[in-house]
């Protein structure tokens, strides 16, 4: 199986890959992976939105609002990010790497001969 060969957005089809193709659990690393999944739908809005809210609510992306308080939603159709959300962003991404470090290296290397 090759990235190109799973479904999904690019952090889903990284996440897949690395569980079904790596063999790395995530059990213990489900709140950074949610506030990734979170953040991504944050980048997205801002990509294709301009932080403007589409008509069509997203459901994951109101409930990651809310639990975030570096992000509130202003007059029902703009996001507003808060500068703290880029700290709170990095600490989660180097949680997550630090994690997952540990996780490959105990990882045994195989050889394809």
């Amino acid at each position: 199986m090759k990235l190109k060969d799973i479904h999904g957005n690019g952090t889903e089809r990284a996440f897949t890959y690395l569980r079904k193709v790596v063999g790395i659990e995530f059990d213990d690393m489900q709140k950074e992976i949610c506030f990734i999944k979170g953040a991504n739908k944050v980048r997205n809005l801002i990509v294709h939105n301009g932080c403007m809210l589409p008509e069509q609510k997203s459901k994951e992306l109101d409930n990651f609002v809310g639990r975030n308080e570096n992000l509130e939603i202003k007059d029902e159709i703009c996001l507003v990010i808060h500068d703290a959300f880029i700290s709170q962003l990095v600490t989660m991404l180097i949680n997550f790497f630090e994690k997952l470090g540990e996780k490959i290296e105990i990882i045994p290397c195989q050889v394809n001969t």
